[in-house]
């Protein structure tokens, strides 16, 4: 199932254990934010108990709008107590959102406020863990 408003910016897919969220757009502009906030909300509407598990596979740039967007998300995970995790993210998005301090430093001198995986396999397995503890 995909969510979009002119051109698709969100495939949803869920299982059993899993709510996966892909973000389709390579670049995630401003013009696309309020198209993918309303998908997340929708997505999380419909599926209202799984954690979520966010692929950023096809995202090479994101503005600071999309950043906003993904902490919506958060904001939501949250209030619902889902896990949630950004995976399969680029390295040149993964360094802006470790200097915004959206996700954690590798390092693990900064924590980020959403967790990451490498890949979306990673973070089924991650999940999984947090959920039975």
């Amino acid at each position: 199932m995909s969510y979009s408003a002119a051109d698709s910016v969100l495939d949803v897919q869920s299982d059993d254990e899993l709510l996966t969220l892909t973000i389709l757009q390579a670049s995630i502009y401003d013009q696309h934010t309020r198209t993918l906030k309303a998908a997340f909300q929708d997505a999380l509407r419909d599926n209202p108990t799984l954690p979520i598990a966010v692929s950023m596979a096809h995202v090479r740039y994101i503005s600071s709008e999309g950043i906003g967007a993904l902490l919506s998300l958060n904001r939501l995970a949250r209030e619902q107590r889902r896990g949630l995790r950004l995976c399969d993210i680029s390295q040149q998005v993964g360094e802006m959102l470790k200097l915004v301090r959206l996700v954690d430093d590798p390092s693990g001198s900064d924590r980020g406020l959403i967790a990451t995986s490498a890949t979306l396999s990673d973070a089924r397995v991650q999940l999984r863990s947090a959920k039975s503890v």
